[in-house]
This record gives structure tokens, sequence and C-alpha cells, in this order.
């Protein structure tokens, strides 16, 4: 009978201050999915992404694995809805494997990826939704370009953004020791196929292995959050099945592990944290409650300015200085509100050049909308030239 082993690590990487991607492996399905809009929004839809397939207990056939993407599209869609939370989606790329068939099915939406390791390198199996992929496509771009250009982050397919959303598939047959890997754009971006594929041919501990390629992106640079999963197709009991203490032949379980943080504690150390807690002198209570107010108050400034700076939409281009290019719209303020700036989370198909001198002067003035609807309005009322 053949199983998954696998891992997940993931990371906020060095510039971001909130950690957007979310990881989760169980023995029979892995997920990684990174969110976008916002601060708040981004963390809730990969976490309802990833929730939304934490209860599988058995093999997960292609099929099925689409219908828990689907599922997971309604919920973050209608969780949405919430005027806070408007316009918020995630990617997605998650992994099975039928052990009776001997076949790994994958789906993608977005631009977080899967590859298999081959011989000499690796084999990309996904296609990224994103702006830059299109532009390789139609050979406007080089590969190499687009890993550097300015546009990189904008996808065209998200789970969440629309009540309805196309999911890509892919089925691989395999056999006992080939080694997969999903992961956000987070490592793509800073880390090279070479240098990716050098790990996971030299590293056999899958947890140590992602591990390793999330500290390569994070010195690389690591300008978002990053998340690795590794898995690993092996042979022998079911998972589940009774084992010695010592022989975890599912892997690790990390739904959520990030580098930076230190392990929870156990009941005996809480206990002991209680305990000396209680034998303070009043002068280090008393410091120790000034120092929770202050973090508190820090806090609450912080989230008070991810709220007013995206709690609005605007259209404009991309970069906001640029006279032509598709017309696309933002969540935030133009210029941003102290660190949060405006995000990219739509690229539609109207062309600035297709626009009448009027309507373009109206989207230099970037008027502000409360929702992503209003903004989508906006666009479909500009004026084109006549053809």
């Amino acid at each position: 009978m053949m199983y998954l082993v696998g891992a997940v690590i993931s990371h906020v990487g060095r510039i971001r201050t909130v950690n957007q991607d979310r990881g989760l492996f169980i023995p029979f399905v892995g997920v990684v999915a990174d969110g976008m809009g916002g601060h708040a929004g981004g963390e809730i839809a990969s976490a309802i992404a990833v929730e939304t397939f934490a209860g599988a207990t058995e093999n997960v056939p292609t099929e099925d694995l689409l219908r828990l993407g689907h599922l997971a599209n309604a919920r973050i869609n209608e969780r949405g809805q919430e005027p806070e939370l408007r316009g918020m989606g995630t990617t997605l790329v998650a992994i099975s494997l039928d052990g009776e068939l001997g076949q790994v099915s994958l789906i993608n939406v977005g631009d977080s990826r899967a590859y298999r390791l081959i011989p000499g390198g690796l084999e990309r199996i996904t296609r990224d939704h994103s702006f830059v992929e299109d532009l390789v496509e139609q050979g406007r771009i080089s590969r190499t370009e687009a890993r550097t250009h300015p546009q990189r982050n904008i996808v065209t397919r998200a789970l969440g953004i629309d009540p309805e959303v196309e999911i890509d598939a892919f089925e691989v047959f395999v056999v006992p020791g080939d080694r997969f890997v999903l992961c956000s754009d987070g490592l793509v971006d800073e880390v090279e196929d070479g240098d990716i594929a050098e790990v996971l041919a030299n590293v056999d501990d899958p947890k140590l292995a992602a591990q390793q390629l999330v500290e390569l992106a994070v010195d690389a640079g690591g300008r978002d959050n990053i998340t690795v999963l590794v898995a690993d197709v092996a042979e022998g009991p079911e998972p589940g099945e009774p084992l010695d203490a010592d022989d975890d032949v599912t892997g690790t379980i990390a739904p959520f592990a990030d580098l930076d943080d230190p392990a929870p504690p156990t009941d005996a150390d809480g206990d002991e944290a209680v305990d000396e807690f209680d034998h303070e002198p009043m002068a280090l209570r008393t410091r120790a409650m000034a120092t929770l107010l202050i973090v508190t108050l820090a806090v609450a400034g912080f989230l008070a300015v991810e709220w007013f700076g995206g709690r609005t939409y605007f259209a404009g281009t991309d970069p906001l200085d640029q006279d032509g290019g598709a017309v696309v719209i933002y969540q935030g303020r133009p210029g941003g509100v102290l660190w949060v700036g405006p995000d990219v989370v739509e690229v539609t198909d109207v062309d600035v050049a297709e626009l009448t001198d009027a309507d373009i002067a109206r989207l230099a003035d970037r008027p502000l909308v409360s929702s992503l609807d209003e903004a989508r309005d906006f666009v479909d009322g500009l004026d084109r030239r006549d053809e």
C-alpha cells in the first residue's frame, strides 16, 4: 500500500509583518494556500481553504479533491461578502494519493505551484494563473525576467473572488520514492529551480528538506511569505496503523509551522509558568501589566491603520504613474497609509489606450469606492473611443 510521507513549513519572510500563507499536511492530503486581500482578509481566506481539506480521513480521488476546492471557493466567497473582507481570496495547490491506483492527484488555482523531482531537476506540474505567466506564454518576457517582474504577484484566478472558479487538475502515476514539492510563490521568486532540486535530491527527511528550502528563500531576501510542503510516496502499512513510538511513517503534521515561533509549551511548562507568576513581587506584576497595556495599544493602532488603509478600492494602472497598459483595481488608498500600500486585486481587460480623454482624466483622479463591486462598476462605466 502506498501513502504520502511529508511535512510543511511556513515563514513570514523578511519584509512582511503578517504571514498570510497557510499549509497543511496529513497522511491523505497536503495543501498550500497564499492569501490576498489585505491583512485580515488574506489570512482568513487561506485559513478557510486549508480547513476545508483538513477533514480528509481517506484517499481523496481527483473528483473529490476538485469538490473540496470548489467548496473552499464557496466558503471564502460567502465570507467575503462581509464589508471588511470584500475582495479577499487565496491561491491553492493541493495533493492527494490513491495508494491502490498508484496515482497522485493535484489541483491548483493561482500561482502556488507543484513540482516533482526527476533525474536531473524538477518537473513542473501546475501552471500559474498569473499576469506574468501569460506574458511568458505570449513570448513577451522570459522565465528569468518573470521571476523579478514588477507585476509578478498579480494572479488572474484565485479562490473566493467569484462564486464560481475554474480549478486545474492533474493526475500523475507514481512509484515509491517519488518526491513532490508544493509551494507558495515566496519560494520560487527567491530560489532557482536548480537549487530547489539540489536540496530535494540530497536531503532525505521531508521536514528537513522543506525547512532548508524555506531558509534558502529567507536568506535570498524573503520578500514574501514562504510556505513549502515536501511529500514523498512511500510503501508499507497504511497510515494510522499502530506503530512503534519512534516510527512515524506519516511524517510531520504541521498545519502552520513558523520557523521563528517557539514550540508551544507543554501542560507541565504551563503549570510552572503560572506558579512562578503567582510568586512574583508586586513591582514585577505592575511592570508586566504596563508592558501588556503598551503592547495592546500598539496592536490596536496597528490594526486600525491596516483597517483604514485597506477599506477602500480604486481603479488605476500598474504602476500607478504609468500612462498606458491595462486598467487594474486596487484595494487601499493611492500612495498607501503608512506601511499599508494599495494592493492589486484584479487586472481588467480594459486598456487605457481605448479610453476617451475625459475618462483617462477620471481614471487619473482615482476616486475611492467602498467595495470591489463598486470599483468594477466604475471600470465598466468608462467610455471607449469609437473604433
